[in-house]
């Protein structure tokens, strides 16, 4: 008989005590019994949706706009590359340019340096001249005046020009008298007044 009371003891708990899987049932909120909640909530999933295909189109639209601004701006960039090659290339053309230029400066140079060079020598051989023509001068003006005369009335051509009338390189052409050739001696430049050596009468 206690063996009895002990079974029907738990058949009575185990029948008391709900099982573990059931989850618990709440009744629906108000809204949901509403005759008009399934067109609504119909509405709102319809709306849900209308987004979501809304959002992927904006998506997708804005990809391919993301898209054609890359394609812009690598276009943009090769034309970069293009221009700053063909500014290399004319800065190199300019280069050439210049530095041809500058051979030339540095040809003139040489040229105005050399020709400078050669005015110098002639600046002091026309001195050295013109200190022999005033030597001369005064010998003549001692010993042969008419001589002297007859230079400054019927000026000679210089000694050294040609029978072409074309000076040597050199020749003083600036109306320097010239130095008179003949039978009187050429003294040098700066020694002043020479001796007229005895003249040779002919027959004697």
């Amino acid at each position: 008989m206690e063996t009895d009371m002990k079974t029907n003891r738990r058949n009575t708990d185990h029948a008391q005590r709900p099982p573990a899987h059931t989850p618990p049932q709440s009744p629906p909120p108000p809204a949901f019994r509403s005759p008009d909640t399934a067109p609504r909530f119909a509405n709102l999933l319809a709306e849900a949706r209308a987004a979501v295909d809304h959002h992927g189109r904006e998506a997708q639209a804005r990809r391919q706009d993301a898209e054609e601004q890359l394609r812009q701006i690598r276009g943009r960039e090769e034309m970069i590359a293009e221009k700053e090659r063909e500014i290399a290339e004319f800065r190199a053309a300019k280069e050439r340019e210049i530095e041809a230029l500058r051979a030339e400066i540095t040809r003139m140079d040489t040229a105005a340096k050399n020709a400078n060079d050669e005015a110098v020598r002639h600046t002091q051989a026309q001195d050295n001249a013109a200190l022999h023509a005033q030597d001369l001068e005064t010998l003549l003006g001692t010993h042969a005046p008419a001589a002297l005369q007859l230079a400054e009335t019927s000026p000679t051509p210089p000694a050294n020009t040609p029978a072409n009338g074309t000076p040597t390189p050199g020749t003083p052409t600036n109306g320097t008298p010239a130095v008179a050739t003949g039978s009187y001696p050429i003294p040098a430049a700066g020694t002043g007044p020479q001796p007229v050596p005895a003249q040779r009468t002919e027959g004697r």
